[in-house]
Order: C-alpha cells, then sequence, then structure tokens
C-alpha cells in the first residue's frame, strides 16, 4: 500500500467509526458513498485535512474543502469546513480545537473570503460562525395544487438523473452557473448533486429541463429546487409530488432571493413562503465580501440611496469600511475617519447578514448569501 493509500485509509477508518459507528449494518453509511465530491480517493481528501496523531494514528481530523464562488461578477472563495471528528477515547483532549485551530489557519493562509459550515451553533461561534445568510422558505401541499393551479398546457415529468445523463446535467450546470450567485467546484455534475447521497431529478417540458430537484437520503423530501426561466411552478410541482410516495401531502424547499420569478409564483401559489438563515458563515476579509454581496443584492431589488461607515472588529483583524448605494450602483470601499458603527465580528455577521438583527439597520440588510446543500460540505 502507498503513502497515499495508507493516509486515506486511516482518514476514512476515522471518520466513518467516529460518525456512523451506531448504524446499523444493512444501513450502514460512509463518507465516500456520501460525499463522493469530496470523499472519492482521486480528490485526496487527506490533503485536505488538519489531523491530530498519536504514535501515527489518526485521533482528530478537520476537513477544509476550498470552492470558487462566482457573486454578482466577483470571484470569492469560500471555505467549507466538515468531519471534525475526534476518536471517542481522545475525547477532553483538545484534539477538535487544535484541528479547527489548523484549519481555520489554512482558510486563511489559502486566501478564502468567507467560510461555511454546519453543527452547533454557540459551539462553532467560538472560531467566528453564526447562523446567517438568507433564504425564503417555500411550503407547498397537495391542495395548493388543486385550488391554485395556473393550467399550463404543457406537460412536465421528472425523470431520476443517472451518471450517464451528461447532456441534461451539463445544461443543469450552465442554467445553474446564468445566477448571479453559483459554485464552481471541481468535481463532477453528478457527484456534486449526489450530495449526501441524495437523489438528483429534472424536470423536463418538451425534452428540455424547467426545473431540477434533489431528493433527500430516503426520498421523502426535497434537498434543493431550482426552477428554469419561464416554467411554471405549479405544473414542476405537480411532476414532483407524481414521483413521491403517495402519503405525503406537503414538500419544502429553499429559495434564494435573486430568483425572483419562482418567488412570485410561490407569493400566489404556495401555503406559506418563510424568512430563514441559509447556513452557518464566518467573513474573512470584509470588504471583498461585503462589496460583491451589496452589488448582489442591489441587482435583487431596488435599495434606497445612503452611506453608512462601520469599524469590523474580525476574527483576523479589524476594517473599517464605507458603504453606499447611489442610483442602483454599490460602492465598499476603505474608510479613514471616525466609523459611525463599530461592530465586533459576530456582532457584524448578524448585522450584514442575518434575517432578524435587533440592532437597527438600514433597508439594505440581510445580504442575500445563500448556498445550495449540493455545494456546502
Amino acid at each position: 500500500m502507498t503513502a497515499a493509500q495508507t493516509e486515506y485509509s486511516m482518514l476514512m477508518d476515522l471518520l466513518n467509526g467516529v460518525f456512523f459507528q451506531e448504524d446499523k449494518e444493512q444501513a450502514k453509511r460512509d463518507f465516500y458513498t456520501l460525499l463522493p465530491k469530496l470523499y472519492n480517493s482521486e480528490h485526496r481528501p487527506w490533503e485536505h485535512n488538519y489531523v491530530v496523531r498519536e504514535d501515527g494514528q489518526l485521533m482528530a481530523a478537520v476537513g477544509m474543502y476550498p470552492l470558487e464562488m462566482n457573486v454578482a461578477g466577483h470571484a470569492l472563495r469560500c471555505g467549507g469546513l466538515g468531519n471534525v471528528a475526534v476518536e471517542q477515547s481522545c475525547r477532553g483532549k483538545g484534539y477538535m480545537k487544535r484541528a479547527m485551530d489548523d484549519a481555520m489557519a489554512a482558510m486563511r493562509a489559502q486566501d478564502c473570503d468567507f467560510g461555511e459550515l454546519g453543527g452547533l451553533r454557540q459551539r462553532y461561534g467560538y472560531w467566528g460562525f453564526e447562523r446567517c445568510g438568507l433564504q425564503w422558505r417555500v411550503e407547498l401541499n397537495q391542495a395548493n395544487l388543486k385550488h391554485g393551479g395556473d393550467a399550463a398546457s404543457e406537460v412536465y415529468e421528472a425523470r431520476a438523473l443517472t451518471r450517464d445523463d451528461t447532456e441534461t446535467l451539463a445544461e443543469l450546470r450552465r442554467l445553474t452557473r446564468a445566477a448571479p450567485l453559483y459554485a464552481r467546484p471541481n468535481a463532477a455534475p453528478y457527484d456534486v448533486l449526489r450530495s449526501w447521497d441524495a437523489r438528483p431529478y429534472a424536470v423536463l417540458c418538451n425534452g428540455k429541463p424547467a426545473a431540477a430537484f434533489v431528493l433527500n437520503r430516503d426520498g421523502r423530501g426535497i434537498n434543493d429546487f431550482q426552477l428554469f426561466g419561464n416554467a411554471s411552478l405549479w405544473a414542476a410541482t405537480r411532476a414532483i409530488f407524481a414521483i413521491l410516495p403517495s402519503d405525503i401531502e406537503e414538500i419544502s424547499f429553499a429559495v434564494p432571493s435573486w430568483e425572483t420569478s419562482l418567488l412570485a409564483q410561490a407569493e400566489r401559489l404556495a401555503e406559506a413562503v418563510k424568512l430563514e438563515p441559509s447556513g452557518q458563515y464566518t467573513i474573512l476579509r470584509w470588504e471583498r465580501v461585503l462589496r460583491a454581496l451589496l452589488e448582489l443584492q442591489a441587482g435583487c431589488r431596488t435599495l434606497p440611496d445612503g452611506t453608512q461607515t462601520v469599524k469590523i472588529n474580525g476574527m483576523f483583524g479589524a476594517e473599517t469600511l464605507r458603504l453606499a448605494v447611489g442610483k442602483g450602483n454599490a460602492v465598499v470601499e476603505p474608510f479613514t475617519g471616525t466609523p459611525e458603527l463599530e461592530l465586533e465580528h459576530l456582532e457584524a455577521l448578524r448585522y450584514f447578514l442575518a434575517p432578524y438583527c435587533a440592532r437597527p439597520r438600514l433597508p439594505w440588510f440581510p445580504l442575500p448569501l445563500f448556498m445550495y446543500s449540493f455545494d456546502k460540505v
């Protein structure tokens, strides 16, 4: 066995043992199956993990997987943290803190603009993460479709995707990249959509994708949903219910703010449309991220003119910035004067990005940071 094969085997044994040791044998999970976009050996996941060893054996690991993003035409780099694992016999030795500290240092060294992870809020608040971002939760039931239909004349059909559906997968990637915010993963499109052992589908109308969705592992809920062009939400949702188990009466999915056509249809059709955080994020380079997101926000809706100056005491140093909107144009730039507002790091995340903030703030906020679940670690 080569050194690389040994490292891969040791990492997978640690992760699978920590996370899935309680699984019943017939339903045993593993990271290779759950996240092929990261844990296929060709992606060399051991090179993205920051580990603690005892006598050469892995006892703790934290993965940091960079992802290139396009946000309103700006190239941003996201550091996704995952597989935070500590061997049970080593709990309480501070190994998680060591590995997390190393992963955060790597995120900064690799010029990441922001970071994303999943997990307990207070636990990861120590490393500067907060539940924030912005998405709309659309809830639809069978009665909505019965009484609120738009009677689309075209036939919509949901079809499961396989790795061999290269043309459809390529078209879905093209449509996704037409959005003002999208990720550019290195992995194959099918492996990305299969994240967390999900089941990708396309909704076809006259042979072309009208929508795409990803069912969760048990096939009873939707992880992600996208509607393309002027497609009918009513017809696409009918096609989704047609392939779900008959006892499922309601579905829900998250929608980013820039999907205005979808949200307009949901406003008329859905049982409810709710505002909620889109994930758990931190920001390492405030000027770059706020510039991209404020421009994205200005493209989503009309913003009132104004300015605000703020000092942000971030995790890796302070930044004093001027934010301005005038005639629909957004500007974020360094500011050398006395700022109107001073915020600590977690306060700033809530102020700029959280759906709710107790502190009074400009109507520009919250900013619409969003990631589909298939792009997260």
